[in-house]
């Protein structure tokens, strides 16, 4: 009974991204009109488009595009799925600390699967879920290895934690884990290997990475970082070391590509797992002593009243600190003849349009400069006549 807790946070959290408390993104859209709409083969041969969200792709073609036509925000459907799953898996995880359900919930709150995962249609929380399935199973290695790599088949970036995860697994179960996931991580692999190839350089400096990652939500890492001091006395070891392993082997390969000059760091909402499997990892090695208990309500608290001043009704998604990650997106509420809209949200426009007519933005109406949150960067949806959202 205990675990109804956090799965029924998980579920909640997904359903007020389901039902667009947040509004779609612009990658939401475009991935389901480039490829979901278009079948599975379509998700699955896309490895020279910047689309390496290979099975999760595939899931969404399962849904019938008509349905996503009428209800865009069906597309969230898995992302719904894969939260119930999630809470679980947190549970069992936590199970034999001192309070699990608090616990699992209270991880819920600070982690990035409040503030953006659950509201991103993509393969970040699916592959999450499959890593940390793994992580679960680590004493089966085979089994470990193959969810490990559906978790790549879901986000590339997984590969970089997959080193120190391995440290979780037992000396005789590492060979194992690794041929089991081989296949799937070398196609994985390969798809990246193809996006990058035209990609590379996508500007972003080593600083701005780290800024991107760790500031928006500094409050919590603040805690996190005090939780870790508690590791100087406790040598954490086991899935506890895996899951902190695998936060650092992220930052290292990270920090030796951008060196090196390979390609430039990732954008940061690629890679949120790092500070939840960091979070996981210090609970794991403290065994819930109460002053990290302490450390991650007061964390929770923090991230809770993000979420209550970005998504409260006439609220704007884009306070909330890791929401700024986001393309601004429309939520458009009302039935309308035509849209309005500027070009850089064309696939947002065609996904809400329902076949009606959109027209190019001509002017920016003069009530969007007050209300607007970047008045500089202007992307406006308007019913004609009317605004119905501004950034």
């Amino acid at each position: 009974m205990r675990a109804i807790v956090p799965v029924a946070v998980a579920a909640s959290i997904a359903a007020l991204g389901l039902f667009a408390i947040v509004p779609l993104t612009w990658d939401e859209a475009w991935n389901f009109l480039r490829f979901s709409s278009h079948g599975v083969r379509a998700a699955f041969g896309s490895a020279q488009e910047p689309n390496y969200h290979w099975l999760f792709s595939a899931l969404q073609a399962l849904i019938p595009a008509d349905a996503v036509r009428r209800h865009p925000a069906v597309l969230r459907a898995f992302n719904a799925l894969a939260a119930m799953g999630l809470g679980l898996v947190l549970f069992r995880l936590l199970r034999d600390e001192a309070r699990p359900a608090l616990l699992a919930t209270l991880l819920l709150f600070c982690s990035p699967l409040f503030t953006l995962y659950l509201i991103v249609a993509r393969g970040y929380l699916l592959g999450t879920l499959f890593f940390l399935c793994a992580m679960l199973l680590r004493d089966r290695p085979w089994i470990a290895g193959l969810l490990a790599g559906l978790s790549c088949a879901c986000v590339p970036s997984f590969e970089l934690a997959l080193p120190g995860a391995l440290l979780a697994l037992g000396k005789g179960h590492r060979l194992k884990a690794v041929l089991a996931g081989a296949v799937i991580i070398v196609l994985a692999s390969m798809a990246a290997h193809g996006t990058l190839a035209g990609n590379a350089r996508w500007g972003l400096e080593w600083q701005a990475f780290l800024h991107g990652l760790l500031v928006p939500a500094w409050p919590t890492h603040v805690c996190l970082g005090l939780a870790l001091l508690f590791l100087l006395r406790d040598r954490p070891r086991g899935l506890a070391l895996g899951l902190l392993a695998g936060a650092a082997s992220t930052l290292l390969a990270i920090a030796l590509l951008a060196f090196f000059e390979v390609v430039d760091p990732p954008y940061p909402r690629n890679l949120l797992f790092v500070p939840l499997f960091a979070w996981l990892g210090v609970l794991l090695a403290t065994h819930a002593r109460p002053a990290v208990v302490t450390l991650l309500a007061a964390a929770a608290a923090i991230e809770a009243a993000f979420l209550i001043v970005a998504l409260r009704p006439g609220g704007d998604p884009n306070l909330h600190p890791y929401l700024r990650e986001l393309n601004p997106a429309p939520m458009i509420r009302s039935s309308f003849e035509a849209l309005e809209c500027d070009a850089s949200i064309a696939p947002l426009c065609e996904l809400y349009a329902h076949g009606r007519p959109v027209r190019p933005l001509q002017a920016v109406p003069r009530s969007c400069a007050s209300g607007s949150v970047h008045p500089e960067r202007q992307i406006i949806v308007l019913q004609p006549g009317s605004r119905l959202l501004c950034y």
